[in-house]
């Protein structure tokens, strides 16, 4: 359920189809119906569209985040286990 809505925040945050790409990777055929063409990264960009250092960075947290989010406590109880 976390990962539907990290995918739907990236979507409609970064305007990054991240199912479209997930999909694409688990079948040969591709996404063909794509909303507003978001998946073709190949297209001419508008300078607004582009992402500046700081957006990238904000990016690359907020993956970070929800990783801990969604397996923090698996690791602190994995690291207790194991140096208890």
């Amino acid at each position: 359920m976390c990962v539907v809505l990290g995918f739907v925040v990236f979507e409609s945050v970064f305007g990054i189809c991240v199912g479209c790409k997930v999909y694409n990777a688990y079948h040969k055929g591709g996404a063909k119906h794509c909303p507003g063409e978001s998946c073709d990264l190949a297209r001419s960009r508008l300078p607004i569209q582009n992402l500046n250092v700081v957006q990238k960075v904000i990016f690359v947290l907020s993956i970070l985040t929800l990783l801990y989010l969604m397996f923090g406590d698996i690791v602190d109880f994995l690291l207790k286990e194991t140096f208890a």
